[in-house]
């Protein structure tokens, strides 16, 4: 997986910028972000969490569910020593500040045995990037957030030198570039999200009777 470092080079690579003349660091950092973000909301990374339950508390806090976007499925009670073998729903619902509530007549025991399993959609991150510790990108997830980015970095020059004295109409040659390489990543955006989804049929905002 590539880290920040990396992506910046490639993208400076791909601009024929690798000096920075054009483009500081932290204005490709920025463009990366804006990629990301919206390469992970297409495409997001499905990722598992337990959560230990206390004794009588059905109310959970699920800071500890590393970028968390959606729950798609939640299992209770789940032994983290003795997975079960078939899948055991409850209801549940997040309440507004996004606390997940088991809605269970007796209340957990707390004892290790009937903790909470949740499957969920999560943001997408890359190594250094607002402290993340590892790239969570497939590769071929690296291509598209790099289209995104260097289209939007094009642009940014574009915009920036209307009104300028420029030569050989400097503004429109870039703005034409930047327009086809935002339209070619918006379709990979949509190509990526129908796989996606393709993939994961059984992923439902709502499972197992829970309410969002």
């Amino acid at each position: 997986m590539t880290d920040l470092a990396g992506l910046i080079d490639r993208l400076a690579g791909e601009l024929r910028d690798a000096a920075n003349a054009e483009w500081s660091e932290a204005e490709l950092t920025a463009h990366l972000r804006r990629a990301l973000g919206e390469v992970g909301a297409a495409w997001p990374r499905r990722a598992f969490g337990v959560i230990a339950t206390v004794e009588g508390e059905r109310s959970y806090a699920l800071d500890e569910l590393d970028g968390l976007v959606a729950i798609t499925r939640i299992i209770y009670p789940y032994d983290p020593a003795a997975p079960p073998t078939t899948i055991c729903g409850v209801p549940w619902r997040l309440s507004a500040d996004g606390t997940l509530a088991l809605i269970v007549e007796a209340p957990p025991k707390g004892d290790g045995a009937d903790d909470i399993a949740v499957w969920y959609l999560a943001r997408h991150a890359i190594e250094d990037l607002d402290g993340a510790t590892a790239t969570t990108l497939p590769p071929e997830a690296e291509g598209i957030v790099l289209d995104g980015a260097a289209g939007y970095a094009v642009e940014q020059l574009a915009l920036s030198l209307v009104g300028a004295v420029t030569v050989d109409d400097a503004p429109a040659r870039y703005a034409a570039w930047a327009a086809a390489r935002l339209a070619r990543y918006r379709q990979a955006l949509v190509l990526a999200a129908a796989n996606d989804a393709l993939r994961a049929p059984e992923d439902a905002r709502i499972a197992w009777g829970g309410e969002v």
